[in-house]
């Protein structure tokens, strides 16, 4: 427990003794190209689990580090289960606004932040099995709140990762989960 306490407050001391030799990353007029990937696949005896996903975002720094802009995320997953002959399909989009908040000295190399962001999702799902190939559409209000950091790689691009807490209105329920990307900023 020390160790980790230590680790937490050494990461923000050490990004704070960092040079000016970096232009800022976050600040105003500046363009955020940020994007994730995910893929899977999971099988079991019985089960076949497939997943795909992008989630790109764009957006601009309106002060120096507040940026808000647009999410949009897609995905498609397939799981099959062999004892029974079915499978099922499925297809999400989501596209919502962000705003994005960046802790912090403009030139540290670590920058905690905290995101949100509130949209609509549509999601089809199609089932093929012995009773038939019913298809289903629904929409629904989804958003998600995450906190996390960005690590500077070079003069415009870092690392981020981030703790995500994700509900969706329609199935009344939440999700957490980890994720990772790449951002890109476009500056002055």
């Amino acid at each position: 427990m020390r160790l980790l306490l230590l680790v937490l407050l050494a990461l923000p001391l050490s990004a704070a003794a960092q040079d000016d030799a970096h232009p800022p990353l976050i600040s105003r007029g500046t363009l955020l190209i940020d994007g994730r990937a995910h893929a899977s696949r999971t099988t079991d005896d019985l089960t076949e689990h497939m997943a795909v996903a992008a989630s790109p975002r764009l957006g601009v720094f309106v002060t120096d580090a507040l940026a808000v802009g647009a999410d949009v995320r897609a995905g498609y997953s397939r799981q099959t289960v062999e004892t029974l002959g079915q499978s099922e399909r499925t297809t999400r989009l989501y596209a919502a606004p962000f705003v994005a908040y960046y802790l912090g000295a403009p030139a540290w190399t670590v920058r905690p932040f905290a995101s949100t962001s509130v949209g609509g999702e549509a999601v089809r799902t199609t089932r093929e099995g012995p009773t038939g190939t019913p298809t289903i559409r629904t929409t629904r209000l989804s958003g998600e709140f995450s906190a996390g950091a960005l690590v500077r790689l070079g003069t415009n691009v870092g690392l981020t990762g981030e703790a995500v807490y994700g509900w969706s209105r329609a199935l009344d329920e939440g999700a957490t989960s980890l994720r990772g990307g790449v951002a890109v900023f476009l500056g002055r």
